[in-house]
C-alpha cells in the first residue's frame, strides 16, 4: 500500500497520496518467537492536508507581492518550510478555504514557482510471518560464505575481507525513529557534539537539544518512542547494527553513524515534514562538515511535490545520495510514478545540470533470487535489487522478520555508506558509480530495473578501493587557527598515491590522540567543530592508502593552539558580566495588556532586530505565553513565565 509519507510496507493494493512506511508489520516489541498477524488494511481517505499548501515563490518576488498572493487564498498563517528552503513556505488557509481553490489561484500568479498540496506520506512494508531471530540474516550472505546465499548482499563477504565500516561515515535515517538504547544499536547512534543539553539551541539551527536528531512529525527531540518507532529502528538495523557483539544482528557496517531524521508517526508523515527532515540532514552536513553521505528513505506516497525535490537537490549539491524506496504495490513505476523513488535528482540548486542522479530506487527480491510479489519495478525508474522478503533485524524490544522495499532500501544505503568507509575520497557521483557497476546480474531483474541487476557488497569492495601504491612523500607545514569553538587547519599535500588524510585531535600536552575527520587525497586543509572555548589542543595529520597493500605517512609534528573566548555578539548588542534577571513588562512605565484566550498583541521592542533575513521592531505576545517575530503565533499548551531559569549571557546560564 502506497499512503502517507513513512516507511514502505506492503499492507493493502490501496493507492494513497500519503507518505508511509514501506513495510506491513503489527508496530509493536514483541517476546522472542512471537508472530506478527499482518493488519487489517486501512484505507486512507485524505491525500493531503486539509487546509494547507506548500508555495514556492519565484527569486526576487518583492515582499508585497508575496503578501498579496497569500491574501488572495485567505492565507491565516506562514511559515519557512526550513531554513534552507529559500522563498519556499507552507501556508495554513483560513476556514473553508479548500486547497484545490487555493492551489488554482496561486498557480495562476505569475511569481508564484510551485504551489502544491501538502501530502500525507506513509510507510512501505510488507510483513509475511514475522518473527524474532538473531540467526536468519540471508541478506547478508553472499555465496561463498557460511552460512551461504547467493542471493544476498553479499555483506558477509566484504567483512571477511576486513571491511566492516567506520564511525566517521554518517547514515541520515528519513523514517521513524529509532530505538536509541538498543543493545545492537546504541554504539553506532550520533550524538551531537555541537548542542548540549541545556535548553538552547547552541548551534543556531532551529532545534533545540537535537541530541540523536530531531521528530518532526512531533516537534521535539525525542526522536525514540518506544514500539512506534519499530520500522525505522529495523531501518537502521540493517544500515548499522553492531556486528562481531555476539548479540542479535549485524548490519551492513558494523561501524557506522546514525542520525535519526524522524517525520513518520502512527498516521505517517506529511511532504512539509519530509523537506524538513530532508533539509535538517543536509544543514548538519553543510554547517558542521559531518561526513554525511547517504540518507536511507523507506517511505512513498503522495503525488510528485516540487519542494520536496527541491530539498533532494540540495542534498546532491552536498554530495548526499538519495536512496528510495520503489513501492509495494507490484506496479511499474516506468507507467505510474512512485514517489520520491521517481524523482530525478539531476539538477542542482541553481540551477544547473547535475551531470549525475543522487537519487537510486531499489526494488526487492526474496532469498531466491526472485523479484519479490509486492514489490514495484521499472526498467528506467528502478536502479536495482536487494534482500527484501524475510528480513531479520532490530526492533524496539528485540529483533522482528519485515517484509518490503523498506527492508531492501537500508540494505542499499548501508552500501554506499561502507563504499565511503573503503575510500573517504570518492565523490558521491563515484560512490553511485562503484554501486551501479558491481550489481550482480539478475535474470528476474531483466528489464525491471536499470542495471538488470542486484546489490553485490563484496563485488562493490573492489570497485571502492583505489590501487594499493604505496604513499610517497609526506604532509608537512600544519598550522591551526582556532576559534571559541573550531579550529581550520592547513597543511601542504607533498604526497602521492594516497587516498585520504587522516586528522587527530589530542589534549593540549599533544600525547593523546584520536581521529576527528578524514577528508579527501588532495586535502591541504580541514576543519574541526566542536572545540570548547578557553581550551588547549593538539593536532595531526597524516595520508594513507590502506587498501591493497598501501600504507601509511608520517604525522606531522603536533601543533598546539589554544581557544579563544566566544566573540562579542555584534553592535548594538553586548554581552556584560552583570546578575540578569526578569522585567514584568506590566511594570513601571509600561502599559498592562488583556488579552482573550489564545490571542496575541503587537509590542514594540524600541530598536530594529533581524530574524531570518527580516528586520523586526515589534514582537506577537500570545496568551499562552508565545513570543513571535512576523506572524501572531498562539499555543494551545499554556507555559508559565518567568521560568525558574535566568535568561542566558556569554555561554553560561
Amino acid at each position: 500500500m502506497e499512503g502517507p509519507i513513512g516507511s514502505k510496507l506492503v499492507r493493502a493494493a490501496v493507492a494513497l497520496a500519503m507518505v508511509i512506511p514501506i513495510l506491513v508489520t503489527a508496530g509493536t516489541a514483541r517476546p522472542a518467537g512471537a508472530q506478527v498477524t499482518t493488519p487489517a488494511p486501512v484505507e486512507k481517505l485524505d491525500p493531503h492536508v486539509a487546509g494547507r499548501v506548500l508555495v514556492g515563490f519565484r527569486p526576487g518576488t518583492r515582499a508585497a507581492d508575496k503578501a498579496a498572493a497569500r491574501s488572495a487564498v485567505g492565507a491565516v498563517r506562514t511559515e519557512p518550510l526550513s531554513r534552507l528552503a529559500v522563498d519556499s513556505e507552507l501556508v495554513t488557509l483560513a476556514a473553508g478555504r479548500t486547497v484545490p481553490a487555493a492551489l488554482a489561484t496561486l498557480r495562476a500568479n505569475p511569481n508564484v514557482r510551485f504551489a502544491e498540496p501538502d501530502y500525507r506520506r506513509a510507510h512501505t512494508v510488507a510483513s509475511n510471518d514475522p518473527y524474532y531471530t538473531g540467526s536468519n540474516l540471508w541478506g547478508m550472505y553472499g555465496d561463498t560464505t557460511s552460512p551461504a546465499n547467493a542471493w544476498g548482499s553479499q555483506a558477509g563477504e566484504a567483512w571477511a575481507s576486513g571491511f566492516i565500516g567506520s564511525s566517521q561515515v554518517y547514515v541520515g535515517v528519513i523514517d521513524e525513529g529509532i530505538n536509541v538504547s538498543h543493545p545492537d544499536l546504541a554504539a553506532n547512534i550520533w550524538s551531537n557534539p555541537f548542542d548540549r543539553v541545556d535548553g538552547i539551541d547552541n548551534d543556531g539551527n532551529g532545534f533545540v537539544d537535537d541530541t540523536w536528531g530531531w521528530d518532526f512529525n512531533a516537534n521535539d527531540r525525542t526522536v525514540d518512542d518506544g514500539a512506534a518507532d519499530d520500522h525505522g529502528t529495523h531501518v537502521a538495523g540493517t544500515i548499522g547494527a553492531v556486528g562481531g557483539n555476539g548479540v542479535g544482528v549485524a548490519g551492513v557496517n558494523w561501524n557506522v553513524t546514525l542520525i535519526s531524521a524522524k517525520f513518520l508517526g502512527a498516521s505517517g508523515g506529511t511532504t512539509s515534514n519530509a523537506v524538513r527532515a530532508v533539509d535538517y540532514i543536509t544543514d548538519l552536513k553543510v554547517r558542521h562538515g559531518i561526513n554525511i553521505v547517504v540518507t536511507s528513505n523507506s517511505w512513498g506516497g503522495g503525488g510528485s511535490s516540487q519542494a520536496l525535490l527541491d530539498a533532494i537537490n540540495r542534498g546532491g549539491d552536498a554530495g548526499i545520495l538519495f536512496v528510495a524506496a520503489a513501492g509495494n504495490s507490484t506496479s511499474n513505476n516506468d507507467s505510474t510514478a512512485t514517489f520520491p523513488a521517481n524523482y530525478a535528482c539531476t539538477t542542482r540548486a541553481d540551477g544547473t545540470p547535475r551531470g549525475w542522479d543522487c537519487v537510486v530506487s531499489v526494488a526487492a527480491i526474496t532469498n531466491t533470487g526472485a523479484l519479490a510479489g509486492f514489490s514495484n519495478y521499472g526498467a528506467t525508474t528502478t536502479d536495482l535489487g536487494a534482500p527484501g522478503a524475510n528480513v531479520n533485524s532490530t526492533v524496539p524490544g528485540g529483533y522482528a522478520s519485515y517484509n518490503g522495499t523498506s527492508m531492501a532500501t537500508p540494505h542499499v544505503s548501508g552500501a554506499v555508506a561502507l563504499c565511503a568507509a573503503i575510500n573517504p575520497a570518492l565523490t558521491a557521483s563515484q560512490r553511485r558509480t562503484a554501486l551501479f557497476n558491481s550489481v550482480a546480474a539478475t535474470p528476474s531483474l531483466a528489464g525491471k530495473t536499470s542495471t538488470n541487476g542486484r546489490l553485490d557488497v563484496g563485488a562493490m569492495t573492489a570497485q571502492c578501493q583505489g590501487p594499493g601504491a604505496p604513499v610517497t612523500g609526506a604532509p608537512t607545514n600544519l598550522t591551526a587557527a582556532p576559534s571559541a569553538t573550531s579550529a581550520r587547519l592547513s597543511w601542504n599535500d607533498g604526497t602521492t598515491g594516497e587516498f585520504f588524510h587522516e586528522v587527530q585531535r589530542g589534549d593540549g600536552t599533544c600525547t593523546s590522540f584520536a581521529t576527528v575527520v578524514t577528508v579527501g587525497s588532495n586535502a591541504t586543509g580541514a576543519v574541526v567543530d566542536g572545540l570548547t572555548p578557553r581550551t588547549a589542543y593538539c593536532f595531526r595529520v597524516r595520508a594513507g592508502n590502506t587498501y591493497n597493500g598501501g600504507s601509511y605517512t608520517a604525522w606531522t609534528t603536533g601543533v598546539r593552539v589554544t581557544t579563544p573566548d566566544p566573540p562579542p555578539p555584534p553592535a548594538p548588542y553586548a554581552c556584560a558580566a552583570t546578575t540578569y534577571a526578569w522585567v514584568d513588562g506590566g511594570g513601571s512605565g509600561s502599559t498592562r495588556r488583556s488579552l482573550a484566550d489564545d490571542a496575541s498583541v503587537s509590542v514594540s521592542i524600541g530598536f530594529p532586530f533581524t530574524w531570518y533575513g527580516t528586520s523586526y521592531t515589534s514582537v506577537h505576545v500570545g496568551s499562552n505565553g508565545v513570543i513571535a517575530f512576523g506572524d501572531p503565533v498562539t499555543s494551545y499548551a499554556n507555559t508559565t513565565l518567568p521560568t525558574a531559569a535566568s535568561p542566558p549571557c556569554c555561554g553560561t546560564t
